[in-house]
């Protein structure tokens, strides 16, 4: 398989770059032959290099087995959308009355949710499964940014879409021009600082445990709190929200199948039942937990500076 390698930082241009183990389980084990990771020893951003080509991801992103991005009408995808919303308005960011996009729109979940709350709202996606979910909402979904050239709204929501893009800085500078001068920017990817990543180590790994970098070699970056800041910093955003959702520590049992959720209900065993802690002392800590930002996906609001 094709790939790239990068000789500088994605996100600060250093050059300093330090080689990281490869993730032992990747995604297509094909697309990852050849691929690494690195860290920048300027910013800290850890990222995909060498990765796949462009030709190859756009291959890989096309064929049958890749379904992440089909319209599923789940609940976590609403509870989500839910969560996004809720962390704009406690940003501050207009919901009612406001222009919403949303990049990587996907089922539409989000679009439903943003025009339930008195948005007008448009999607982003390449995905004809995205197109036929818009068309079945009754919203516009273009192909690409650059189709909604010169239009610029109110809030853009990207969500677990921006660890995939080649160019990082490109992507955030497409939706910086999107915004208008007192618009808001929702992000959500997967948070590299949170407790799963940091206790996903070697021993716990070779007896099945999750990686510490996820879907290797698709996800291209992986961002922390601080390298997401910096990243939206360098287009002239500043962070005015932040939170974490997803326990994500079932990820670290060792494998016989799909990871469970963690903030949902353990299914019934048929034996006798765990101890459980008391509801409000579970809440108590769970809030904490992501206070302490430690959870398995980063959200984030962002205005322009000033």
């Amino acid at each position: 398989m094709a790939t790239a390698r990068l000789t500088a930082c994605p996100l600060c241009g250093g050059a300093a770059l330090r080689p990281l183990p490869a993730p032992r389980r990747t995604i297509d084990p094909r697309l990852a032959a050849g691929c690494g990771l690195a860290r920048c020893a300027g910013c800290g951003l850890e990222f995909t290099t060498p990765r796949p080509s462009d030709a190859a991801l756009a291959a890989f992103y096309q064929g049958r087995d890749y379904t992440a991005r089909e319209p599923i009408d789940d609940a976590a995808a609403h509870v989500r959308a839910a969560a996004q919303l809720a962390l704009v308005a406690a940003a501050g960011g207009r919901i009612a009355g406001a222009r919403v996009l949303d990049v990587g729109c996907g089922g539409g979940q989000l679009l439903a949710a943003a025009r339930a709350r008195g948005a007008t709202v448009s999607g982003v996606d390449p995905s004809p499964h995205a197109a036929l979910a818009g068309a079945a909402l009754g919203v516009e979904v273009a192909p690409s940014l650059a189709a909604l050239a010169g239009r610029r709204f109110d809030g853009v929501v990207m969500s677990h879409a921006l660890e995939h893009v080649p160019d990082l800085r490109a992507t955030l500078a497409g939706l910086r021009a999107a915004l208008a001068d007192d618009g808001w920017l929702c992000l959500e990817v997967p948070n590299l600082a949170s407790l799963r990543a940091r206790l996903s180590v070697p021993a716990l790994v070779a007896r099945g445990a999750d990686e510490r970098h996820r879907a290797f070699p698709i996800h291209l970056y992986y961002f922390t709190p601080r390298t997401l800041a910096r990243a939206l910093a360098d287009v002239g955003l500043a962070v005015r929200a932040q939170a974490t959702s997803g326990l994500g520590l079932g990820a670290l049992r060792p494998r016989r199948g799909a990871a469970a959720d963690d903030d949902a209900p353990a299914p019934p065993t048929g034996g006798p039942a765990a101890p459980r802690a008391p509801r409000g002392l579970y809440a108590a800590a769970k809030a904490g937990f992501h206070r302490a930002l430690l959870g398995e996906n980063l959200m984030v609001v962002a205005t322009a500076r000033g």
